[in-house]
């Protein structure tokens, strides 16, 4: 069982990992599961898994395209307690996060796109002084 984003692309795969359809085109996701997801060329500008992970190396894979993700598009929507941990419970990572000794659904995963964005805003950390500030 998975859980599905109201934001989730409808080019991928049916399954609990998938993406939003946000990525920047780095390919640094693709990079690190070439076997999952799909190429960014032909005219493909969106990162999205063409193929959910069976085995734990591919889960490995999965997990690792998520982490290297410079903004919150790549998700776990399962239930998995390991695949949750391998993810540092993170809720922008995870839709399912551990709070208090239960699986709830986090805020990120039934947020509208707008929602969702100004959720990533707010928790953005604030950016460190360049050099040349510390003079002012």
């Amino acid at each position: 069982m998975f859980h599905t984003h109201p934001q989730r692309c409808p080019l991928n795969v049916p399954g609990p990992f998938y993406t939003l359809g946000q990525c920047l085109a780095c390919e640094a996701p693709e990079h690190e599961a070439p076997e999952l997801l799909a190429p960014l060329k032909d005219g493909n500008l969106t990162t999205h898994f063409v193929k959910q992970p069976e085995t734990p190396e591919e889960i490995k894979h999965a997990c690792l395209a998520i982490q290297v993700c410079c903004v919150p598009d790549l998700r776990y929507g399962g239930q998995d307690p390991a695949i949750i941990k391998q993810l540092g419970n993170d809720p922008w990572a995870c839709d399912y996060v551990w709070q208090n000794g239960s699986l709830v659904l986090s805020k990120q995963a039934l947020a509208s796109y707008d929602e969702y964005n100004a959720l990533w805003l707010a928790s953005a950390k604030p950016r460190r002084k360049r050099w040349w500030q510390f003079w002012k």
